[in-house]
């Protein structure tokens, strides 16, 4: 198998198209991600949704520094490079939408992650998707090195005066 991290679109017949971006605090000297600027509302929205999962799932963690948003990205066999290839912490992904199949496999051991967030080490534990039908989104929290202690905090909006 491949180690390409690279997301493989659709290797199986489905016909969303695929995208993975990622949001969130860069390491030192790296550029922040484009999507913190293209969707600054959907930013505020997923580290929400982390603070919550892991206030309600009882889950020994502090929040991430930055999320990978995956619209029907179906991965190959591959350990994460963390941003820039730097490593990371432990991964907590979330799968979302209306679909079948696609469980998250790691270390040869499938998990069911719709709705259902999975902790693991993305750095050092091989994980991959199994095939699926319908529309899967995918988030995946993780912590750079060099951004620990460094989470999301929303941006102030301005609020229109009545």
């Amino acid at each position: 198998p491949n180690p390409n991290p690279n997301p493989n679109p659709n290797p199986s017949p489905n016909p969303n198209p695929s995208s993975t971006f990622s949001i969130g605090v860069s390491p030192p000297g790296q550029q922040a991600p484009r999507g913190n600027t293209d969707f600054p509302a959907l930013c505020d929205a997923v580290f929400a949704l982390e603070r919550r999962l892991i206030e309600e799932c009882g889950l020994e963690r502090q929040p991430s520094a930055m999320c990978a948003v995956n619209r029907n990205a179906r991965f190959i066999p591959h350990v994460d490079a963390g941003s820039g290839g730097v490593g990371q912490g432990m991964s907590l992904i979330v799968g979302l939408g209306h679909y079948r199949g696609g469980d998250v496999v790691v270390e040869g051991v499938p998990h069911n992650v719709r709705y259902a967030p999975l902790e693991f080490n993305g750095w050092t534990q091989r994980h991959w998707t199994k095939p699926y039908a319908g529309e899967r989104f995918s988030l995946v929290f993780f912590t750079p090195r060099g951004c620990e202690g460094c989470s999301w905090a929303p941006e102030p909006r301005h609020q229109a005066s009545a």
